[in-house]
């Protein structure tokens, strides 16, 4: 690669990293007020503030909820696996600064489970904005775990 072609990579991933977001979980915490202890996302990345984003979570067979849940069996509760695709999208929500200061909150739900987590790794959500207006929020989402589909959800916000 040239000089001419190696500044112009520069300009343009410069350019795309100023439209694309990562947050930590400190970040999180501040845009979705919620609680460290009550994420259930580690960081988000990839974020196009009010479009789309992912996030993801470190899964280890000594977490509080894989020991409560299923004694002798321990699997994610699919309520944490919704609760983490609704986070990866107040995130994205939130991360857009004509929605910063609003709230929206969830009003129906459609998800759907595939398989079950019972092993550490790292879970993987995707997420996207369908529709939105001043007072409406269409979103989908979904969870992957080792390359495999887990679940995925429709979820429909109203912003007050």
């Amino acid at each position: 690669m040239d000089m001419i072609q190696s500044h112009l990579y520069l300009e343009l991933s410069e350019d795309k990293m100023k439209k694309i977001k990562i947050f930590d979980q400190k970040k999180i915490s501040e845009l979705t007020r919620i609680s460290k202890k009550f994420l259930f996302i580690d960081k988000a990345y990839d974020i196009k503030p009010g479009v789309y984003g992912k996030s993801r979570k470190k899964i280890s067979l000594s977490d509080w909820f894989l020991k409560s849940h299923f004694k002798n069996e321990p699997t994610m509760p699919g309520s944490l696996l919704i609760e983490a695709m609704l986070q990866t999208v107040v995130t994205i929500i939130y991360s857009d600064d004509k929605f910063k200061f609003k709230r929206s909150l969830i009003v129906k739900t459609q998800t759907s489970f595939f398989k079950k987590i019972d092993k550490s790794g790292i879970i993987i959500i995707k997420a996207k904005i369908l529709k939105k207006t001043n007072n409406f929020i269409l979103a989908k989402a979904e969870v992957h775990f080792k390359n495999q589909k887990i679940c995925d959800g429709i979820f429909h916000y109203i912003n007050v």
